[in-house]
């Protein structure tokens, strides 16, 4: 297996993890990616939400409801139609509880290298 290629169209992203068969996943296209300071894509999606793709079927959404901002970490599954919905597993977080988690980093880091 080779690893996973993405190229773009107007209307799809086509997404083939494996090349020797064959298999090609299509789900439409939400926009064009910028890449950001850090190097990272930053995508839209059909509302204008900014969104960070995590892994394959994950994401980070930053959104506004009710007139609060959150930062959406989110589990998708690509339906019949071939468009990536969100499923029940996720977490919003709050401003301040984003705040919170950026404060404490460093002592996450030295957590993870515990154990």
């Amino acid at each position: 297996m080779s690893a996973a290629k993405r190229t773009m169209s107007d209307e799809f992203v086509v997404d083939s993890s494996d090349e020797e068969s064959g298999t090609e996943v299509k789900t439409k296209k939400q926009k064009q990616a910028t890449v950001s300071s850090s190097g990272t894509p930053q995508l839209e999606n059909a509302e204008g939400e900014r969104y960070f793709r995590l892994g394959p079927k994950k994401r980070l959404t930053v959104r506004k409801w009710k007139n609060m901002v959150l930062l959406d970490f989110r589990e998708y599954y690509t339906d019949a139609a071939g468009e990536e919905r969100p499923t029940k597993k996720g977490l919003s977080l709050t401003l301040d509880q984003w705040k919170i988690l950026k404060t404490s980093l460093e002592d996450i880091d030295e957590a993870i290298t515990r154990v």
